[in-house]
């Protein structure tokens, strides 16, 4: 840690009038910033294990000799948790993903049978997501990242049907990321120890509802998810407290019949047909999910 008490936080990007990523206030996270791959920023380029160039993925045969090192055959790649707090401006935030997807796509090229990546799906941006899903199809992406929402939206929510309709034919699996997605979570941080607990986790809850609760995968019967650093103990709370509520609230509303309901008639899941959230877990859980 520096004499300053910032340790890396020292340097970042500036978008949209804010450091990203910080380490204190609103927003706060923790993330990689350019001192791990600049060394105009203090990137170490002494060390020969993990160089800038292999993290960053410049130096591709510096990365296999990594892989080499760790033992590993294979490799699949992730964004930044960044990603899902980097901009309020949809059209900046697809042109940021997709340029990230045709840098990974591009350098993982070069190593195909040992660098696999994931792609950035631009939710909040209908034609750029469209787009992205071709695009990173036909760059050799093996699945596309989403975070637990998108804005203040749910994954569930019937502005996005055009694209997991377009995204369940593509047959990629699914991947829910960490990630500080939903601003008011985001804006009642204060530290990077708020933003892990806060910001970054809590989306998946939302995800969660989203995706089982609000039946996607009725609607998607063989999309395959994953819940990726977020831990899997909430999984537990989460299932008990949708498994109390359903029956309780199936009646309560006038939308009650678009929840799970117990009519085998209305159920296409063999898992629905048995009812509760227990079962809808259970066959989530079989087809690959978290």
């Amino acid at each position: 840690m520096s004499a300053n008490g910032l340790g890396n936080y020292t340097a970042g990007w500036l978008i949209e009038g804010r450091l990203e990523p910080h380490a204190f206030g609103p927003g706060a996270q923790q993330a990689n910033t350019p001192r791990l791959i600049m060394p105009e920023f203090g990137a170490d380029t002494s060390r020969e294990i993990c160089t800038p160039g292999s993290v960053s993925l410049a130096d591709i045969p510096a990365r296999i000799r990594d892989l080499d090192r760790m033992g590993f055959d294979t490799q699949v790649l992730f964004p930044s948790t960044l990603y899902a707090h980097m901009t309020a401006d949809p059209g900046f935030e697809a042109a940021l993903y997709r340029s990230y997807n045709r840098y990974v796509g591009g350098q993982c090229r070069q190593a195909a049978k040992r660098l696999k990546w994931a792609g950035l799906l631009p939710m909040r941006h209908q034609s750029e997501a469209f787009a992205a899903l071709e695009e990173m199809q036909r760059l050799g992406a093996r699945a596309a990242v989403v975070f637990g929402t998108v804005g203040e939206r749910l994954l569930s929510d019937p502005a996005f049907h055009p694209v997991w309709d377009e995204f369940a034919r593509s047959k990629l699996p699914l991947c829910v990321h960490m990630g500080m997605s939903y601003p008011p979570l985001a804006e009642l941080g204060r530290s990077i120890y708020d933003g892990h607990i806060i910001g970054m986790s809590l989306p998946a809850q939302l995800a969660f509802m989203a995706i089982v609760g609000h039946r996607m995968l009725d609607r998607y019967p063989d999309l395959k998810v994953a819940f990726l650093e977020f831990g899997a103990e909430w999984i537990f709370y989460m299932v008990v407290r949708m498994d109390h509520y359903l029956p309780l609230d199936r009646g309560a509303h006038l939308w009650g019949p678009l929840m799970g309901n117990d009519d085998a008639q209305r159920r296409n899941s063999a898992a629905k047909k048995r009812g509760g959230i227990r079962e809808i877990w259970k066959n989530f859980y079989r087809r690959g999910g978290g």
